[in-house]
């Protein structure tokens, strides 16, 4: 987890607790744990936390501290679908930086998309539609990698083209 997520787990824990002890009972490591269990189908240390186990956990802990707000409590079902919609995005992004030339009879959308399934189907054998969460990330990963590498290459051109339209003094 960032240091964001675990500030954010800490606070959400603070208020499960407050709430608890408001209601009379315990709140514990003990009781923690339990609720982490419930949440996750077993109990986890935060430190191992993914991205999932953590919006379930938040979820859970919110039911607790604040059970009128159903649209938090939601938050645990939509995370997912939102996390793969912006992991998709994002290797787009990256594939519009990498496919920047339609080639032969293709459009400039069929040749991006072209190479972004030919990439999938390299890496994991799938097409780029059934790839899983964890798949989406490493796609994204190499996707955005070779991206940055294409415009630092490009940045450098412009800035050797610069210099040397401005040493030229003609």
């Amino acid at each position: 987890m960032t240091p964001a997520q675990t500030r954010l787990l800490r606070f959400a824990e603070s208020q499960w607790r407050k709430a608890r002890k408001d209601a009379g009972r315990t709140a514990t490591d003990a009781d923690r744990h339990a609720l982490y269990a419930k949440a996750l189908g077993r109990d986890k240390s935060s430190k191992h936390f993914t991205n999932a186990d953590l919006t379930k956990v938040l979820a859970a802990l919110r039911a607790v501290y604040d059970p009128a707000n159903f649209d938090a409590q939601m938050q645990a079902q939509n995370d997912p679908e939102r996390r793969v919609e912006d992991l998709r995005n994002r290797t787009w992004d990256a594939i519009c930086v990498i496919v920047q030339q339609p080639r032969g009879y293709n459009t400039l959308f069929d040749q991006r998309r072209v190479y972004l399934e030919g990439m999938s189907q390299r890496m994991f054998g799938a097409y780029f539609d059934k790839l899983t969460e964890l798949q989406l990330g490493k796609l994204m990963g190499s996707a955005e990698a070779q991206a940055r590498r294409i415009e630092a290459k490009a940045r450098a051109a412009a800035d050797a083209a610069t210099e040397a339209a401005d040493s030229n003094p003609f």
